[in-house]
């Protein structure tokens, strides 16, 4: 037996299925959000971040996940096993039997709709572990070994580490674990971007980063420091009844960023060029969203110069804002250097700080609002 548990299965009398999104580690409640919308049920995230579980109702509505901007990848959930075992030395054991104990119909059904072409008798697979919590005596490559050898008892299936067909997922926080499968190879953050700067945002994180500023038809959105135009593209294809502009100073990002929208199938409203975001060529008052990626001071800049163009920009940003209706998101991994400034401004209210991960690096974004007061 599997142990007291009160066990999620991917299927129930209320569900078709229940998938599972990965999302940028911060942006849970915005994936959350749109899961919503698309689906029209209650989507949870976890507490360990990064992921979040979405019931679906209909078959015919399993592949509408694909339609989602804010996922990096999509799992459809095999068992939910909390407190699978009271006992940590035998938790590996106890882990090994699972994938013999459980019901794979429904979940393989969902993966042959992600994968049409494959066939289920001839399929390679590994097994990927994902553990957290206190150390209770193993590690991820251990879990994966036994369940992987539970997996392969069972179907006979052959074991590829690298050139897999399919990908059974175990997630493993103290002595709970989930089993999952994914759907989709290669991250839907893959997109949008074929010419790359020293620094690009995932368009998953733009997407996140824009839907904070609570975009609306006929918004002008400013990016001021586009770098290869991933902000404004992302917005662009999201928010279509919005107009979008981007620039950088630095020589190479305009052309790098028209080229990325040139090699677009469809058709964006952004324009691009070249200035310094301490001096817009912009008229004062005319911009409703702005969202930028600042500069870190670790691939570009220090963060010693960010205290000599965070005050600059935030006032510049200031000025091409509409009173009182202007949003601003910010990101940036210098927080201190931007909350002094936010600290003594009097253009700028914030509305919301959210911790979040980007690419491995601790982040910070800033939600603000302007004030009433006009620039001087």
């Amino acid at each position: 037996k599997l142990g007291k548990m009160a066990a999620t299965e991917c299927v129930n009398e209320d569900y078709f299925c229940i998938l599972q999104a990965t999302v940028p580690t911060g942006f849970e409640q915005v994936a959350s959000k749109e899961c919503n919308a698309l689906f029209g049920t209650c989507s949870t995230f976890h507490k360990a971040g990064g992921r979040v579980n979405i019931p679906v109702r209909l078959q015919e509505d399993v592949l509408k996940a694909k339609q989602l901007r804010s996922v990096d990848h999509i799992q459809v959930l095999i068992k939910e096993c909390p407190n699978f075992c009271e006992n940590a030395e035998k938790a590996l054991e106890v882990l090994g039997r699972i994938p013999d104990q459980i019901s794979w119909e429904r979940s393989l059904e969902v993966w042959k709709m992600y994968n049409p072409d494959l066939q289920l008798a001839n399929v390679s697979f590994r097994v990927t572990c994902h553990r957290s919590g206190k150390n209770i005596g193993f590690g991820s490559p251990d879990v994966a070994r036994v369940v992987g050898s539970g997996v392969n008892e069972k179907f006979g299936w052959k074991v590829d580490l690298e050139r897999f067909d399919l990908e059974v997922i175990v997630y493993v926080i103290e002595l709970s674990a989930s089993l999952l499968i994914g759907l989709n190879r290669e991250s839907f953050h893959v997109r949008n971007i074929v010419h790359f700067g020293p620094t690009v945002l995932r368009a998953t994180v733009c997407y996140g980063l824009l839907h904070l500023a609570d975009i609306r038809a006929g918004d002008t959105v400013l990016d001021p420091m586009c770098g290869s135009g991933s902000i404004s593209i992302e917005g662009a294809l999201a928010w279509p009844h919005s107009y979008h502009l981007a620039g950088d100073i630095h020589e190479l990002a305009a052309p790098r960023t028209q080229s990325n929208i040139q090699a677009l199938e469809d058709l964006i409203k952004v324009d691009v060029l070249q200035w310094d975001i301490t001096h817009l060529p912009i008229r004062t008052g005319c911009i409703d969203v702005l969202v930028t990626d600042l500069p870190f001071g670790k691939k570009l800049g220090n963060k010693q110069s960010n205290r000599v163009l965070y005050p600059k920009a935030v006032d510049e940003m200031a000025r091409v804002s509409r009173l009182e209706i202007g949003r601003a998101v910010l990101l940036t991994a210098d927080s201190k250097a931007l909350s002094t400034v936010l600290a003594k401004t009097l253009y700028w209210s914030r509305r919301h700080i959210q911790n979040v991960n980007v690419g491995g690096l601790k982040a910070t974004v800033f939600v603000l609002r302007r004030t009433k007061r006009p620039f001087l």
